[in-house]
């Protein structure tokens, strides 16, 4: 375990060191071709991204981590793998909703908020289509990171970066402005999507097997562990919009108050005051796991 644990670790700290790297590239070259204008409705845009992506995915991708880890620990493998199923359900019927929400209610009034930021309303429309792909994509990194298979988890943020980089840039250079660079992303999330589903196909398994004796859960087993789930994953949601929040106020602000040019100005500078976060987020994207192993093994002996 110390070893998987030592190896997950180094391996995402390396991947979210060139991944923040790729952001900044990703970032520059969208200042570079969209202009202050232009690239701070991108940066406005890109902070409610953020957000609905955290309630659509409703805390779940660590719940997914931890009791995938706890239950595979304990050759519970039925309901290591349902959870991953109720989880899925759980994030798909969010990302909808959030997303429908997105293109007609939440979008057009955030618009009409701002009329400093004419041409807001279509990148906020597109954001909508992100976040059924991205809880796709977060439900099968917390299915990953359960089996501490990092490298996994590597393989769908590089798809999704390069992916996000290459068509931004594209759409951008085609006239598409901040509307162009947020489809950008949606094609770049679609990608990691499909790549999580085939890995998930192909390779997960062999860490999450089917029980000997097949189980069919019923309907009230199953409300039950989602219920366990979501009360795992309200902290979480809690504590990861209250961050995203703090960072996201002063873009609220300034984007209210000077309108779009100076917040593109402040979107370009803010990202670098949380590159020391890289270190803490890597570990402890691999001790949940470990640690939720450990404790149910622990626990399990002294049942």
């Amino acid at each position: 375990m110390s070893n998987r644990l030592a190896r997950g670790s180094i391996l995402i700290l390396i991947g979210n060191i060139i991944f923040r790297v790729g952001g900044f590239v990703y970032r520059f070259l969208m200042g570079q071709l969209l202009g202050p204008s232009s690239y701070g409705i991108l940066s406005y845009t890109l902070q409610f991204q953020g957000i609905l992506q955290v309630l659509s995915a409703g805390g779940l991708p660590p719940a997914i981590a931890k009791y995938v880890a706890e239950y595979t620990a304990i050759d519970e493998r039925a309901l290591a793998r349902q959870t991953i199923y109720t989880s899925l359900k759980i994030m798909l019927f969010l990302g909808i909703l959030f997303g429908f929400l997105m293109v007609f209610f939440i979008a057009p009034y955030l618009a009409a908020l701002n009329p400093k930021m004419p041409g807001l309303l279509y990148p906020l429309q597109a954001v909508g289509f992100i976040v059924p792909f991205s809880v796709i994509v977060g439900a099968f990194r917390g299915a990953f990171q359960g089996v501490i298979k990092m490298e996994y988890i590597l393989a769908t943020r590089a798809t999704e970066q390069i992916s996000m980089i290459i068509f931004a840039t594209l759409l951008v250079l085609l006239g598409y402005s901040a509307f162009g660079a947020v489809m950008g992303s949606v094609i770049g999330f679609a990608a990691s999507a499909i790549l999580s589903i085939i890995i998930f196909q192909k390779y997960m398994w062999k860490y999450v097997p089917k029980p000997e004796v097949e189980y069919k859960f019923s309907i009230y087993e199953e409300l039950k562990l989602a219920k366990k789930m979501i009360f795992f994953a309200v902290p979480v949601t809690i504590t990861a919009l209250a961050e995203m929040l703090i960072f996201a106020i002063s873009t609220f602000v300034i984007a209210k108050l000077l309108g779009d040019t100076f917040t593109g100005y402040f979107g370009a500078a803010d990202p670098i005051s949380r590159f020391p976060l890289i270190i803490s987020t890597s570990l402890a994207t691999t001790i949940l796991p470990a640690v939720s192993a450990a404790f149910s093994t622990k626990k399990s002996k002294f049942a």
